[in-house]
């Protein structure tokens, strides 16, 4: 798990995306309280993107819930097929990794809806 303030940019850059696809993103989870943001005290062109405890505990939910899902959909499944399923499964996102990698993202469409920006 990330900990600590990150720029949007680092995000994009880490999940591969659009900046701009971050960015509303963010807004909508700063709207619901689940980040924060700050101005950059370092770049006042920039800002810092924090989780807060309502969204961390969103977050320890939904992974807790990820986890109990998971552990029942193996349910049944022998050592050996289990580690073939994570070396194939890590196999799998090695390949669209590099795949991303080679083929630049594509520009997403804007969205429509009205949104307050004060920050990106």
């Amino acid at each position: 798990m990330v900990s600590g303030k990150v720029r949007p940019s680092d995000i994009a850059k880490t999940l591969q995306v659009n900046p701009s696809s971050v960015t509303r993103r963010v807004q909508t989870l700063e709207d619901e309280g689940r980040v924060s943001v700050v101005v950059d005290p370092n770049d006042h062109r920039s800002c810092l993107i924090d989780i807060t405890d309502k969204g961390r505990e969103e977050l320890n939910r939904l992974e807790d819930a990820g986890l109990d899902v998971f552990s029942r959909i193996l349910e049944g499944w022998s050592e050996d097929e289990v580690c073939t399923f994570a070396n194939l499964t890590l196999r799998f996102a090695n390949s669209m990794k590099n795949w991303r990698l080679s083929h630049p993202a594509t520009q997403e469409s804007k969205s429509t809806s009205p949104r307050k920006k004060r920050w990106r």
